[in-house]
């Protein structure tokens, strides 16, 4: 007997039936989502409890051949690669009481597509402006390509930086603000390996903090420098058939050695080359053989300086501000408070101020040393003396001040544990003897100055006793001398003469060390075999009845050379905004009247004699800007640099002089108003608005030798028949 259902029917079950075939929405797209409808089901014996799925696809290119794809159970599908050139339907079964139905299925897809690549791209707004010094950071943000990101930085400062952050989809950028000035074209590019993104190129500026670009110090120098900014700073430089490939620029830091700085200083850089023709064409400016100067301090980071009009000292230079409030007071070591200079020509080889002074050696390519005091903490200790003071009585203060130098240095000395460096003596009207022994400057200046309101005519400072002041690092300024002030005949040691009046009221000859006859205001090295300064430097005032001039100091800005006997600076290496008057115009001794001198003689002037010594010797950075000269009353001569000695063979060489803006008026039938070599070689070499007026039967010779190179003439006015061998660019600019 056969078994009765419920439901009336003997062995059959009642499924749902679809009556609304199911449908799909969305795009054929790879990645992209399919989503399903159930239709419409109905059911007469028994409620619908749920709905069952099953996605399938069919191959081209008939598309009738459905497979099932595996595990896609849901009523929504993400489109993947697999599926790519197939379609795609969806099989929708209601369940019941009596169980699943069969499956009813949509319609099925187009054939689906590949997706189309996402384009890569770059979103975030660039800092524009910052301060020199300052953090200049923004964040951009990449989407789409393949998700792996590398961010790259075009044209931005040098030390600026660009990093991914955790997330791998933005970076940080860091733009350096070491160096002021405006960087255009900098541009943020993203690639992901196949294609690449930028955000628009921008300029970014960097507001100098005090108009000019200023030196941001490191942790201290570590070793020597050979590269500068990712730039190897020890090979040579543009094309070996160019101009001026074989040869180093010539340089001076327009500032003493070893100061001490309080408030923000700016310091100028002279630097020369001959460049290549190419570029004097269209620059003549007299710096146009270089590109730029590099400074760093302490292994900070290079700024770069270009060229840069001087109003107040009327040249073209380099500056750079030196703000002694970025350090903490202290004084100068091996690697702190140190001064880097790069230069570098555009055409030549790359010269880097970096050899330390030091007790054994103290070269032309020395650094800058400095103090800082913007803290006001360092040692100051101040003593006073007068001409009608007293060593016994008197306590070095402005009321009862000491009678000599050397008390108060020795009250300083006591002061400050024997190192007189930082000290003061302020002078009143007097005398003084320019001598003491036992005191030293370990880094310092000692500072000799006239006191507030005192005419520095009333104030006579001599070396007398001995060869003068011992200690090494001095800085005389506002005072008057009239005998030679020797030194400590030290390898490391300086004078800095600041606005001292020269004038020993006579033109004798004086025999001054061990019999050598250097009868001039500061003894430098080389003047001598003893009581030398190793490194002079001569800032403003007057120089006037000595025998000889500031021969051998480093640098001589804004002085004045009045009545002299004979050469003013020979081989004085930088001679800047300085006047030569009278030179010889009353009588004078070619020897000690004691030692039967009379005023005749073929001794004659030369207002800058450079000889250098022996027959295959040179002379070599010497640098004269805004120089002008009128020869004296006599059988006198203008400038004298170097000569070959009548030395045919091996004539000695002028190597990387630069004379700008010099000028030479001859007064009278002397011998030469100019006279540069006598077939002597002459290489890297410039002469810049040089202007020579002789007098009747005046010479003026500029001729060079056969090893000659790289000798060029811009804007000179010589007598038409004066100079050759050299290369004329013509004119000024106008």
């Amino acid at each position: 007997m056969s078994r009765l259902n419920f439901r009336g029917h003997i062995g059959k079950r009642d499924y749902a039936v679809n009556t609304v075939q199911p449908t799909l929405s969305g795009s054929a797209i790879n990645g992209q989502t399919l989503t399903g409808t159930n239709g419409t089901w109905t059911s007469s014996e028994s409620l619908i409890t749920g709905y069952a799925y099953q996605w399938q696809t069919a191959d081209a290119p008939n598309f009738t051949q459905w497979t099932d794809l595996a595990g896609a159970n849901a009523v929504t599908l993400i489109l993947a690669a697999g599926q790519i050139s197939k379609k795609v339907r969806l099989g929708v079964a209601a369940i019941n009481g009596d169980g699943q139905a069969p499956y009813t299925f949509t319609l099925p897809t187009a054939i689906v597509q590949d997706a189309p690549a996402i384009p890569l791209t770059i979103n975030g707004t660039p800092n524009t402006t910052a301060a020199q010094g300052s953090s200049s950071t923004f964040i951009v943000s990449f989407d789409g390509g393949n998700g792996t990101y590398t961010p790259s930085l075009i044209n931005a400062p040098f030390g600026s930086t660009i990093t991914l952050t955790g997330t791998n989809d933005q970076a940080i950028v860091s733009l350096s603000t070491v160096n002021a000035g405006s960087f255009s074209g900098i541009i943020v590019e993203v690639t992901d390996g196949t294609s690449t993104a930028d955000l628009p190129s921008f300029t970014f500026t960097v507001n100098s903090i005090s108009g000019l670009q200023t030196v941001i110090p490191g942790s201290g120098w570590t070793g020597t420098t050979t590269t500068v900014n990712g730039v190897d700073a020890t090979v040579n430089r543009g094309s070996s058939s160019g101009r001026g490939y074989g040869y180093k620029p010539s340089y001076c830091i327009d500032h003493p050695n070893f100061t001490t700085l309080s408030t923000a200083t700016t310091i100028w850089i002279h630097g020369y080359h001959t460049g290549d023709a190419s570029v004097a064409a269209s620059d003549k400016r007299p710096t146009f053989g270089m590109e730029k100067v590099s400074v760093a301090a302490d292994g900070g980071a290079w700024i770069d300086i270009f060229p840069t009009w001087n109003p107040v000292g009327n040249y073209w230079g380099f500056p750079f501000v030196l703000d002694p409030s970025k350090w903490t007071d202290g004084t100068w070591t091996t690697a702190l408070r140190t001064i880097r200079v790069a230069l570098w020509p555009r055409n030549g080889i790359p010269q880097i101020l970096q050899s330390e002074p030091t007790s054994t050696a103290f070269n032309d390519d020395v650094c800058l040393k400095f103090s800082t005091n913007a803290g006001g903490t360092l040692a100051a200790t101040v003593k006073y003396v007068s001409g009608s003071g007293n060593d016994t009585t008197g306590d070095g203060s402005s009321g009862n001040p000491y009678r000599t130098l050397s008390k108060a240095i020795t009250a300083i000395a006591s002061a400050q544990s024997n190192d007189v460096g930082g000290g003061r003596i302020k002078c009143k009207a007097g005398t003084y003897s320019f001598s003491h022994t036992g005191a030293t400057t370990a880094k310092r200046h000692l500072v000799i100055e006239a006191d507030t309101g005192v005419s520095p005519t009333s104030i006579q400072i001599n070396s007398q006793g001995g060869r003068g002041l011992s200690t090494p690092f001095v800085h005389i300024r506002n005072l008057s001398q009239s005998l030679n002030l020797l030194g400590p005949g030290m390898l490391l040691s300086s004078l800095y003469a600041e606005n001292i009046v020269s004038d020993r009221g006579g033109l004798e000859w004086a025999t001054v060390d061990n019999g050598t006859p250097w009868n001039l205001p500061f003894v430098a090295a080389g003047r001598g075999s003893a009581g030398f300064w190793q490194a002079v430097y001569v800032i403003g005032g007057t120089t006037n009845n000595y025998f000889y001039g500031n021969c051998g100091a480093r640098l001589v800005r804004g002085h004045a050379t009045l009545t002299i006997g004979s050469d003013t600076h020979r081989e004085t290496r930088a001679v800047i905004n300085c006047t030569y008057d009278k030179i010889l115009a009353g009588a004078w001794y070619n020897a000690p009247p004691s030692q039967g001198g009379t005023t005749s003689g073929n001794i004659h002037p030369d207002c800058d004699q450079n000889l250098p010594g022996g027959s295959s010797a040179s002379i070599s950075n010497l640098i004269r800007v805004n120089v002008s000269m009128l020869t004296g009353n006599c059988d006198a001569q203008g400038p004298f640099l170097g000569r070959n000695a009548g030395l045919a063979v091996n004539p000695q060489t002028t190597r990387g002089m630069f004379l700008i803006n010099y000028k030479v008026l001859q007064q009278n039938n002397g011998r030469a108003a100019f006279q540069m070599g006598t077939d002597m070689n002459v290489q890297n070499c410039m002469l810049w608005d040089v202007r020579v007026k002789p007098a009747s039967g005046g010479l003026v010779v500029c001729s060079v030798g056969p090893s000659s190179e790289d000798a060029i003439l811009v804007g000179i006015d010589f007598p038409s028949n004066s100079f050759s061998g050299w290369t004329n660019y013509g004119a000024l600019p106008t």
